[in-house]
Parts: C-alpha cells; structure tokens; sequence
C-alpha cells in the first residue's frame, strides 16, 4: 500500500485533477483566480468555469477573496484544494474535494466567527461562478425566475437545487449539497442563475429573502450574527457535451446524492394503495356521484362543480376520464363491479361526445337537460375548442382501450379526432393551441365580458374563475405552443394501436413526426415550454413576459410530461432512436421539477413529489400522479432503474395530502380535514409553508389512485 501524500501548504499555481477535470488556483494582481476545466479529446484541458464576486466585511457580504492560504492534499481516493482567508470578525476556508475516478468537484464553504459567541455580522454568504466563452444559441436551467432587480431564488423553491449552462459542446453544473439544505442555518438557502452581457452567473449559498407577488422571491437587506456558517455543491463541466448533457448529468447526480434511496422505499409511513382506494372511493361516490341519461345510455362521473353547478371536465387538470380509468381498475383488483360499471359509463359519456369535424367538447354539465359546452373558461370557453384538452382526454380513451378492454368505439372516435387535427396541421408541423367551434379558424383573443357573463348566466361554480378573468388573466392567445405535445402524444398512441394496414396508420405516423419535429426545432432548443397554465391559472402574465436577467421563459411541467411521454411513444411505435433521445433530453429537464429532498421548514413528507413552474411555489401537486405513469414508462422501455425510483416516489406523493387519518404522519398538519377522502392540490402554495384547498377529485386523490393502479397493473409495486 502506498503511503498517503502529507498535506501540502503551496503557493498559487497549484493544479490538481483527474482524466476528466482539472482545478486551477493562481494569483493574480488584484484577485484570487480558481478555475474548473474540462478535458479535451486530445486530452488538453479548457477552463470552462471561473468563480467571481468579492467581499465587503463592513457590509456582511461574503462572495469571493482576493488572496488565500492555499493547501493541497493527496489520498488513495481523491486530491483536494483548501483555501484559507481571515476576515475582521472571522476567517473564510474553501475545500473543493475530488475524487480519482469523479468529474464532479465537491466545494465545501464556511465562515467562522473568530468569537464563537458573539458571532460575525453576515447579510450574505455565497459562491459565484462564471460560464466562460459563453455563446449564443445556449441552454440553461433553473429552479425558478428571477425577472425583478434583487430576485433570486429562494429556499421555497429549491425542489431540486441545480443549475446548468450549456452552449455547443461546452457545459456546466452546480447542483446544491442535500445534507446542506437539510441544516436549518440562520440565513437561509438561496440561489440564482443571472446573465453579465449574456454570459450566465451561477449563485449558490445563504441570503435572507422574502416571498415577492405570485410567486417569486427577493433578497433583503437584513444581518444575522452566526457563529458558523457553511454552504456546499457540487460542479461539472465538459467540454465535449452531448445536447442536453448539463440536464443529464444534473438529473442523475441530484438523485444520486438524494435520501432516494432510503425514501424512495416502502416502509411503515406509506399505507397500500389498495387501502386507500377500499376507503377513498365509498367516501367520493356517496357523496359527488353523478349521473344521467344522455343520448340513450346511463352516463355519469365524480362532480367538479367548477365553472358550473354539476359540471365536470375532460382537461390536462381536472380529468373525469383518467379518474374513471383508475376506478375501474381497482374495481377489477378488488372484486367492485359497481365501481367498473360507473367508470365504464364515464367512458361512454367522451364516446358519446358530439364531433364536428373530429373536434368535440371537453366540458359537460349534469342538469334536467344535460349538455356539452366546448372549453373551460381558463384559457377557452363557449364557443371555443381546445386542443390541449382533446388530445389528452383521446389519449386517456386510447389507454382505457388498450390497458382495460378493447372498446372500437373510442378507436373510431379516436380516428375522427385525429383526422380533424391533421386537417389544422401547419406546414412546421405545429398545430394552432385554440380554434373556433365554428369556423374551426385559429382563436388569438377572447371576450372577457363574454366569458363572464356565461359564468353569470350559470352561478354557483368556483369564483376564482370569474375573479381572475375580470383581475388577472389576459385576453390574447398564443397561435402554437409546446401544447402540441399531448396532439404527439394522442397520434403517436393511436399510431401505436392501430395496425400498419389500417388506411389512416401512416397518416397519423407522419402529423405524429411533424410535429416532433417541430418540438425538436422550435420548443427543446429554446426551452419554449409554456402552456395555458403558464398564463391563465394562479401565476398570470403577459404572454410576452421573459426573464431578461436569466435568459429564460416562462415553463410549465405539464407540456414538458406530454411532449417526453409523446416522444417515447413514437420511439416505441417506430424505434427511431432518435425520438428516444429527444423524449429523454426533455424528461431530464422535468426530473429537475422533481423534489428530491423532504425540507424541514415543510409540515408534510415532501420527497418525490413535483412543483408545476418556473413561477410558482407549489410542493407536491397533483400533477406528480400523472407524471409518475411516465416514469413507469421510461423504466419499463429504458430498464433505468432511477426512473422506476422516481416514479414510485412521486405516486406515494400524490397521496400525501389526502384527508384520512392513516395519513397522519405524512401530512401531519392536514390529515383531519374535511371533506375525508379528497386531497389537497398541494402544499407551500404561496411560497411559504401552508395548507392549501381541494381543486377536485380528478386533480387530488382520484388521480393518486389512477396512478397507483397504472403501477399495479405493471407489476411494481409502491
């Protein structure tokens, strides 16, 4: 055995490193300079990352320091930089820690008050970096936008903690140490990704902020007195990245360096989902079962009482037909025939739908004379069709008929469907997000006054609706949308379904393509993913509104989930790798959404559960049930093991808000609430932690079981 190298005091330059990354410290005139290079494939090395920043004692502000002690050290395993620098009130001591065989540098911050009980005033201590010879067209990420002087991003939103840029084949990642999340310090966690003349900045450490509008988060000027203060991450860098390689290597280290492995488990907290559905269901159908005649056929469904008294929508959210199709699954696993029957009947009802040259309504309104209206007023409404909508409720018809029974009719419907959305393709391959129910004619504004006086007509629906149209919500419409993606993912299942000699399968195969190509050019590269929730729901905007400061859009998980979950369904209909490659580059962005830690500062279990966007502060909502279904997916496909983890995380998630006392430790502020059985959208909505109401059964607990029964059904158990 060879004997360990002894620590070493040197003077700037010192380098250490391995095959894969090189660190570099040398003194310059006015400022330490640390670098973070990348091998070439000529085995040379290119600086891709240079921290920045400096420090002001009188003001508590502690980023960067001219001059350090510098210390190397050399084990079996790894090599190591320390720096070394004293304060007025205390002393600065960076680690950065690299292991032999690992292209990740590990940095280990702290500050020390040289009086251990009076402390050291602090307003800020962080670690800036900076992305050198940074060029346009790039790619970044972040957990959230920062579009007003002095945003950041605050701890809130910290689900996953990384940042990425990546232009070309040059990229880099800081991804934010779990262990050092999980200590409560006295500032709390921050970061930020912000453009200098283009090039982006990572932010990472401790800053004192407050929760700004709906939702975003502002750094303010107060100081603390800390004995101790640490932060630590995690970078990467290549300089021979693949597209979408910061995203990739994020995604895996973030889950790597996660508890996933403990708490993605089952243990004694999480109750059997078939305990749940024995005594979720009896609650909900007693009380919101509803039922009618409807053109011959007894229909019915769980009532949403949304934009009417008894109405119900077949929408991305709130989704009769996925509840239905969790309801008669375990009505089968659990010998309910009742249950199968009722869920059958929903089923029929979107059978039922009238067409008008493939397009049809998506809500439907129990009363004495029952009727179909043609959108949601949350971004539609009378007198307007939805694609978004259609296309995912077809979707949800095409998995009733391929995973419970064969049922032609929802083939035939399915067919009608898709031939009347290839009629609206554009040469691109996009398609237009809203038409009108006439003229089926793009729709690029709506009536307000229009909108509200249907809602007037018809009272006794949800008043956030007709507060948020007459307060918030803007009349323009967007012409195409990364909304094309769940009209990818109705073609490419139908496609999938029918059989290659079916006279409409390779019509369907090629609008499928089209617009993978357009999400291909237009959405993945400009990480274009906004959606009707982006601006008509509880974080509204301009539809011009941009983060200047970050580079960045507005993005929504909704149109990301379909886009992955379309794109890997056309690699399973074609086995075109290249639809593989795509479906997880946008995958691997999404992940990024995911909650990867249960935080302190939170009164529920929160790993594994997902936010909604890059402008909102929800913890575990409802959507993570229906992303779980891909994660099954892509496991089941790509046999990786980390997404079956994943997606069995953020299933158990989905119930951890539902209001029953077996829930008491997960949801130990909340599992006595009323009305039993239905769950809460989410959690920490606001931007700080509080409970949050119930939106509907199909976006709660009724997707939950949808969900866990998609899990049962394959043969995983959660």
């Amino acid at each position: 055995m060879k004997p360990l190298s002894p620590l070493t005091v040197a003077k700037p330059p010192v380098q250490i490193g391995n095959e894969h990354v090189q660190i570099h410290v040398h003194q310059q005139s006015d400022r330490l300079s640390l670098m973070i290079a990348s091998a070439e494939a000529d085995g040379a090395f290119t600086p891709i990352l240079e921290r920045t920043g400096q420090s002001d004692d009188r003001l508590g502000a502690y980023e960067w320091v001219q001059e350090a002690q510098v210390e190397t050290f050399t084990g079996r395993r790894f090599s190591s930089v320390e720096l070394h620098h004293p304060f007025e009130q205390g002393s600065y001591h960076c680690l950065l820690y690299l292991r032999h065989d690992s292209a990740w540098v590990h940095v280990h911050e702290t500050l020390a008050a040289d009086d251990q009980t009076s402390g050291m005033a602090v307003q800020c201590f962080e670690a800036i970096w900076r992305f050198l010879e940074w060029q346009e067209p790039g790619e970044v990420f972040s957990p959230h936008l920062a579009p007003e002087t002095g945003d950041l991003i605050g701890r809130h939103v910290l689900r996953s903690p990384v940042l990425t840029a990546q232009c070309g084949r040059r990229a880099a990642a800081l991804v934010r140490d779990m262990d050092e999340l999980a200590k409560s310090q006295p500032l709390p966690a921050a970061m930020n990704l912000l453009r200098q003349e283009h090039t982006p900045l990572f932010y990472t450490g401790l800053r004192p902020h407050r929760v700004r509008d709906h939702i975003y988060f502002s750094a303010e000027s107060a100081t603390a007195q800390p004995a101790l203060l640490f932060h630590s991450y995690y970078l990467w860098v290549s300089s021979t990245a693949e597209p979408g390689e910061a995203l990739r290597q994020s995604r895996k280290k973030v889950w790597a360096i996660s508890p996933a492995p403990h708490l993605s488990q089952r243990n004694e907290r999480w109750p059997d989902p078939a305990e749940y559905a024995e005594q979720i269901y009896p609650l909900i159908l007693r009380e919101r079962w509803i039922e009618t005649q409807y053109d011959g056929r007894t229909v019915g469904a769980v009532r949403l009482d949304r934009s009417y008294r008894n109405d119900i929508w077949f929408c991305a959210w709130f989704n009769s037909l996925r509840t239905s199709y969790g309801l008669h699954l375990w009505g089968r696993f659990l010998n309910w025939a009742e249950w199968m029957e009722k869920a059958a009947s929903t089923r029929d009802l979107v059978a039922l739908a009238p067409q008008d040259r493939g397009l049809y309504p998506t809500v439907f309104v129990f009363s004495d004379k029952p009727y179909w209206q043609n959108s949601h007023h949350q971004g539609g409404g009378p007198g307007i069709y939805h694609l978004f909508d259609m296309s995912w409720t077809v979707y949800q018809l095409l998995r009733w008929h391929r995973d419970i029974e064969p049922h032609p009719p929802s083939i035939a419907f399915a067919k009608e469907y898709c031939r009347g959305i290839l009629r609206l393709q554009q040469e691109d391959g996009s398609l237009p997000a809203y038409v009108d129910a006439v003229t089926q004619a793009p729709v690029q504004q709506v009536n307000h006054k229009a909108l509200l006086k249907d809602l007037q007509t018809h009272p006794s629906g949800d008043p956030y609706i007709p507060y948020m149209l007459k307060q918030h919500w803007t009349e323009d419409r967007f012409l195409s949308s990364a909304e094309d993606s769940a009209s990818l993912l109705c073609l490419a299942e139908l496609a999938c379904l029918l059989p290659n000699e079916d006279p409409l399968h390779s019509e369907i195969l090629a609008g499928a393509k089209k617009i993978a190509g357009f999400l291909a050019r237009k959405i993945i590269p400009e990480s274009a993913w906004m959606d009707f929730e982006v601006y008509f729901s509880c974080s509204p905007k301009s539809l011009l509104f941009y983060d200047h400061r970050s580079g960045q859009r507005p993005q929504n998980t909704l149109c990301m989930h379909m886009a992955a979950a379309g794109l890997l369904r056309l690699y399973e209909t074609t086995a075109d790798t290249t639809f593989l490659f795509l479906a997880e580059r946008v995958w691997d962005r999404l992940c990024l959404y995911q909650q990867v830690w249960d935080p302190f500062f939170l009164t529920l279990h929160g790993f594994g559960g997902y936010g909604v966007m890059n402008t909102d502060g929800e913890w575990n909502d409802a959507r993570q049930a229906q992303f779980s279904d891909t994660h099954l997916d892509f496991y089941r496909v790509t046999g990786d093991e980390e997404q079956r983890q994943r997606g069995c995380a953020a299933c158990r998630a989905a119930f951890a808000a539902v209001f029953l006392p077996q829930n008491h430790r997960l949801y130990p502020v909340g599992w006595w609430r009323q009305p039993r059985g239905q769950a809460a959208e989410n959690h920490g909505h606001s931007g700080w932690d509080r409970l949050c109401g119930v939106s509907g059964f199909d976006w709660g607990s009724g997707s939950a079981l949808a969900g866990a029964a998609y899990f049962r059904l394959h043969g995983v158990e959660l």
